[in-house]
């Protein structure tokens, strides 16, 4: 490793490829890249995914079933279940909860609307619901993180 650092060119160039080769070889493999991220196979699934993606961020305030989805992706409901999840390797559901709550964060650091509006305004019709899951994503209830950022 001191040669890498130190050495001529050659020892440097001789210590990456030791490097790259221990990486290479290692069993302790940890994906750089987050959970979401997937490069699509072909068009056709770029295309499905930009469809999919499209719809849900032009729809999130509104309910939006499984059947609608499906349709848009030119799918059935099972079978869109399986396509989605493989490629985001979450379920179509834990995505929409978290473009909804990505909203809600948001509206509660732009706006000074009550927790309750956000939350209808962010696609949840069910206040305890939205509360559940913006606690699970975010680790903190609407009023925390609302208070969290407005003292930053």
């Amino acid at each position: 490793m001191q040669d890498c650092a130190t050495g001529d060119d050659l020892y440097r160039l001789v210590g990456l490829l030791d490097i790259l080769r221990l990486l290479a070889d290692s069993k302790d493999l940890v994906p750089l890249a987050s959970i979401g991220y997937g490069v699509p196979n072909d068009l056709l699934d770029t295309e499905r995914l930009a469809k999919v993606y499209h719809y849900t961020f032009t729809h999130f305030a509104s309910k939006i079933t499984l059947e609608d989805i499906a349709a848009e992706a030119a799918l059935n409901p099972p079978s869109f279940c399986r396509y989605f999840k493989s490629r985001m390797r979450k379920t179509y559901t834990e995505f929409l909860a978290e473009v909804r709550i990505g909203q809600a964060c948001k509206l509660l650091i732009s706006s000074d609307w009550p927790v309750a509006q956000v939350c209808y305004e962010s696609g949840y019709a069910n206040f305890s619901h939205f509360n559940r899951h913006f606690k699970r994503i975010t680790g903190y209830t609407p009023i925390e993180y609302r208070r969290a950022y407005q003292k930053a």
